[in-house]
């Protein structure tokens, strides 16, 4: 697959794939195994296709290169300070 074939994000979930024991596997390799859904889709576009989508965060602006990278970001950047 060439990465320039998908033009949204969205579209990597084809290659999260059910399977048997309600988990969930990368259709691509094979090897990366997971409960969630998301975390397959993760992988997906960390190894098979990095630097492929732009994320920019929605608070400063800053741009990252996978939607984990986003979340992480936010998580690490922008969470609510305690009072």
């Amino acid at each position: 697959m060439v990465a320039s074939e998908h033009s949204d994000p969205s579209e990597l979930m084809i290659y999260v794939m059910a399977s048997e024991d309600q988990s969930y596997v990368c259709g691509i390799c094979y090897l990366f195994k997971h409960a969630s859904r998301n975390c397959v889709r993760n992988h997906v576009e960390a190894k098979h296709y990095p630097d492929s989508f732009l994320y920019t965060c929605h608070i400063c602006g800053h741009n990252l290169k996978s939607k984990n990278c986003l979340n992480v970001h936010v998580s690490r950047n922008h969470r609510k300070k305690d009072k």
